[in-house]
């Protein structure tokens, strides 16, 4: 869990899932991102946050923050994302060679660059990787 303390005209970009709460006079909406899709298409819709006050996200383990300076880049598995704020600008591209159609369908070797200035949050572990053990390991869902 993080809190950021939004500042009036500096929006986030959120991953679904990651907003957990905030004070009133912040206002949450959800941006569909066209071709600029993340992990096995669960990307397509973010949410967009701006307003004043306390914004509190969750995460999947630890929240690492990165300040970058203009022109300064950091690269992410996709699944990692947590939130960023709008003055980013992001790239998702493959991270290996690997077949297209196997990273659309599954999001596996899919990364996002961002390329600063501004913030951008990813968190420790990826929900992805959990729920592939878990299937592995015979404890998914049964019907």
């Amino acid at each position: 869990m993080s809190v950021v303390n939004l500042v009036q005209g500096q929006p986030w970009l959120l991953s679904k899932g990651s907003f957990l709460g905030a004070s009133s006079a912040v206002n949450l909406e959800t941006k569909f991102q066209g071709g600029r899709m993340f992990a096995g298409g669960e990307g397509a819709f973010l949410m967009e946050v701006e307003g004043h006050g306390p914004m509190v996200l969750s995460a999947f383990g630890a929240i690492d923050r990165f300040r970058l300076e203009a022109g300064h880049t950091v690269v992410v598995d996709s699944g990692h994302f947590v939130a960023a704020e709008m003055t980013v600008q992001y790239n998702l591209r493959r991270a290996a060679e690997k077949g297209l159609i196997q990273s659309a369908k599954s999001g596996e070797g899919l990364v996002l660059e961002f390329t600063g200035p501004g913030e951008v949050m990813i968190q420790s572990r990826n929900p992805r990787g959990l729920i592939s053990w878990l299937m592995a390991n015979g404890l998914g869902a049964r019907n």
